[in-house]
């Protein structure tokens, strides 16, 4: 997008199982020489083996996980800097 920001993004399919298994995309920014943030939303299935009627899906109900995911970097000095970092899980509450 510009010197400064940048959109990011990541596909894995699985050649096995014939369907996708994560996508990603995210946007990476650095609004001043100190400060630099990135927020991005993987989307994650964890398991590949799914009835072959399902298998063409993109991204199907049975969906494990999204996870929403900032973070933040700032410069002290050229020698120190603080980060912090968050994600949030918005996935389903049943366990596999």
């Amino acid at each position: 997008m510009s010197d400064t920001t940048a959109i990011l993004s990541d596909v894995q399919y699985s050649m096995d199982a014939s369907n996708l298994t994560t996508a990603s995309i995210g946007l990476a920014a650095s609004r001043d020489a100190r400060l630099g943030y990135f927020i991005g939303l993987p989307l994650h299935r964890l398991r590949g083996d799914h009835p072959p009627d399902r298998q063409r899906d993109v991204l199907p109900k049975d969906l494990h996980s999204v996870v929403l995911s900032g973070a933040v970097n700032y410069e002290l000095s050229p020698k120190y800097s603080i980060g912090a970092r968050q994600s949030f899980d918005f996935g389903p509450t049943r366990r596999c």
